[in-house]
């Protein structure tokens, strides 16, 4: 059984279908702002580098990052008509 501190070969970063995966598990978890959350993982991250595997620091770190640039377009979130429009769509079929 491979140690949880081994590589999972390749790079230690999300592919484009983790990401997706990962942002609808946050909103499920929690309404904190994505910068809230990236930078309490940075902290975490540089808290805890010495007990981490050199993969998971650089994992966390990425998702850090990542999270702290998608920041910027939360301030821009609007609710409109359409966005109302589309979200009764959506609501319709689940």
């Amino acid at each position: 059984m491979p140690s949880r501190n081994r590589r999972r070969g390749g790079n230690a970063d999300l592919s484009d279908v983790e990401l997706p995966w990962v942002i609808r598990e946050i909103a499920k978890l929690t309404d904190k702002p994505f910068r809230e959350i990236g930078e309490a993982l940075t902290e975490d991250m540089l808290d805890n580098e010495d007990s981490l595997s050199e993969y998971d620091y650089t994992l966390g770190m990425g998702v850090a990052s990542t999270l702290e640039t998608l920041w910027p377009t939360e301030g821009v979130f609007k609710r409109g008509p359409d966005a109302e429009r589309a979200l009764n769509l959506i609501k319709r079929v689940l």
